[in-house]
């Protein structure tokens, strides 16, 4: 059996030649980190069109790139996407590890995010650091979270929660 080697990618911005690569399943293309590269929800939406039948990647960073609600659905809408491809196999494949830190999320984000963590069968780590999350973002991942029995590590920290009334 051929090793695969595990490859970074952290280019400046979303060129045609990556796009291929996702788009084509890359066996050898297993983490993705566009940490600060301002893809905004434009770039967001772009890559994850380019993932919708990637099976092989396990984590993708998009830290710190100006990603708001619009960005968010973009993201959640992949994650059921493969979650929905992974419904007949025993072994659920895709996105172990997603990191959404440093970005503007907010309640809104949130929502569509914690909807499709709710079935999800593949994501075991999700960051969503200071994305001015607050209560009502907050509620709402509490309650996706009774139904997912997947999620391991899910990384709050620097937002804005208070008190749930």
């Amino acid at each position: 059996m051929k090793k695969l080697r595990k490859e970074i990618y952290t280019p400046t911005d979303l060129n045609n030649h990556l796009l291929f690569r996702l788009e084509s399943n890359d066996r050898s293309l297993v983490r993705v980190i566009f940490c600060s590269r301002n893809l905004g929800d434009q770039g967001v939406r772009l890559l994850a069109e380019a993932l919708r039948g990637n099976c092989n990647l396990s984590a993708l960073d998009l830290s710190s790139n100006r990603i708001e609600s619009e960005g968010a659905h973009s993201i959640a809408s992949l994650l059921i996407h493969q979650n929905n491809m992974n419904s007949n196999l025993d072994m659920a494949r895709g996105i172990k590890t997603l990191i959404l830190s440093e970005n503007n999320l907010g309640d809104d984000g949130v929502r569509s995010v914690a909807r499709a963590l709710e079935n999800n069968k593949s994501l075991e780590s999700l960051w969503v650091d200071d994305n001015s999350i607050g209560a009502v973002g907050l509620k709402l991942l509490s309650h996706s979270l009774q139904k997912n029995q997947r999620l391991e590590r899910l990384h709050l920290k620097h937002n804005s929660f208070q008190s749930l009334s």
